[in-house]
């Protein structure tokens, strides 16, 4: 099972990978016709952990439709970079920013300010680029900045939360950075990494939206600070533009990668093998999702069918403890607890881009057994729930599920399948 559960896992990064973003009729279109309209320069600019391997991508493509030539910079997490020619590959901090990510947030500022009525600016944007690119205000010193961002994200704030807070917390975020580029002409090409809401929410979402207009307001960042105790950074918040017309820049922006490939992708292998599939996405504390998961997953164990439940969607982590671990692995310590070891049941919880909030696994298996290995290698499960460190528990056991760098990011991604221990008929 953890061999067919990881030939799922890894099928969906497959089908998901940005290098299969052009083979889209309407974003090739799109290329097409924005192409024409650049008379002067192409500047490309992105980030995100998907960023650089699109950015080979539209390199590549780009070649062949003989435009004018492209220049760029494009931030990705180390490990993900890819081989490019004129576009600069640089790496900032995550899921933490660090000064490489101010200093390359200044550097698109400026390059953005250096365009004309006549240039055309790509946004490559995927999910991790809110880390990748700050640019915290003048008035919030980058340590204040930095702590900042790590009480968020371990506050339990969900990442409509988080990210409504650190685009009125930059320079460059909520469609400031567009704003910098006019009255350059801009195509957006975006890989989400959030589930919900519609393609313009979504859009202005990931990477915290640098090329797009900003739903939210001042207010409600002030809010989600009130609500999590960091009250004494509202007085660093700017509002952000809303529309196009205030950003002064013709555009176009689309989605060109869906998490719903990955889920298409594992869910395919999990049908081969004989199970029936149902996906759906799912969103707030890993520990809830992971309780709801496995009543779900009982209540089939009744039935004779092999069946699996296939589920996509960035779960979350309210952090009391000082352990290791991420949102999958407190997803999979929680839902084998849930289980209580019942038979039949195995399951995988990762992130597609391959790292699981900070460490090098990218989330963990579930199987009957589980609770029992970890109590013969001295892990309290428990314990070690509360104490957030499910990385440590599963390392224990060697179930951590480890896939390097995958250069995506189409969130995460959780496996259960049901009766799959069993002999099929």
């Amino acid at each position: 099972m953890k061999a067919l559960l990881t030939r799922a896992f890894l099928a969906g990064v497959e089908a998901a990978h940005p290098g299969r973003f052009l083979a889209h009729d309407d974003v090739r279109a799109a290329l097409h016709d924005w192409m024409a309209g650049a008379k002067s320069r192409v500047l490309v600019l992105g980030a995100g952990k998907a960023s650089a391997a699109m950015a080979t991508a539209l390199e590549r493509e780009w070649a062949s439709l003989g435009g004018l030539p492209l220049e760029g910079l494009v931030v990705t997490r180390a490990g993900y970079e890819t081989k490019t020619g004129s576009i600069e590959i640089a790496t900032g901090g995550h899921p933490h920013p660090s000064s490489e990510s101010a200093e390359i947030a200044a550097r698109m500022l400026k390059m953005a300010k250096d365009l004309t009525a006549d240039d055309l600016l790509i946004g490559l944007w995927s999910g991790g680029g809110s880390s990748l690119l700050a640019a915290p205000p003048e008035t919030l010193p980058f340590e204040e900045f930095l702590v900042l961002t790590k009480s968020l994200l371990t506050s339990g704030a969900d990442i409509h939360e988080i990210n409504t807070t650190r685009k009125h917390l930059s320079r460059i975020s909520g469609g400031r950075l567009a704003q910098a580029a006019a009255p350059a002409s801009l195509l957006n090409l975006v890989i989400p990494d959030v589930a919900g809401g519609d393609d313009s929410e979504r859009l202005s979402a990931i990477a915290s939206g640098p090329c797009m207009p900003d739903p939210t307001t001042v207010e409600d960042a002030r809010t989600v600070l009130a609500r999590y105790g960091l009250d004494a950074a509202a007085k660093a918040l700017s509002e952000t533009p809303k529309t196009w017309a205030e950003m002064g820049v013709a555009n176009h922006s689309m989605i060109v990668m869906e998490n719903a490939l990955a889920i298409d992708g594992a869910a395919a292998v999990l049908k081969e093998a004989g199970f029936t599939a149902a996906s759906t996405e799912v969103t707030g504390e890993a520990r809830d999702a992971a309780k709801a998961h496995a009543t779900c997953a009982l209540k089939l164990t009744q039935q004779d069918a092999r069946a699996a439940i296939v589920t996509s969607g960035e779960l979350t982590v309210t952090v009391e403890g000082s352990g290791k671990g991420g949102p999958n692995q407190e997803y999979a310590l929680t839902l084998a607890l849930a289980l209580e070891g019942t038979d039949g049941i195995a399951a995988l919880a990762g992130d597609t881009d391959g790292i699981d909030g900070i460490g090098e696994a990218a989330g963990a298996f579930v199987f009957p057994d589980t609770l029992e290995r970890m109590r013969k290698a001295g892990i309290d499960p428990e314990a070690a729930l509360d104490n957030n460190d499910s990385g440590t528990a599963f390392a224990a056991i060697g179930d951590l599920l480890i896939t390097g760098p995958t250069f995506t990011n189409v969130n995460d991604l959780r496996l259960i399948v049901i009766n799959g221990l069993q002999s099929p008929d």
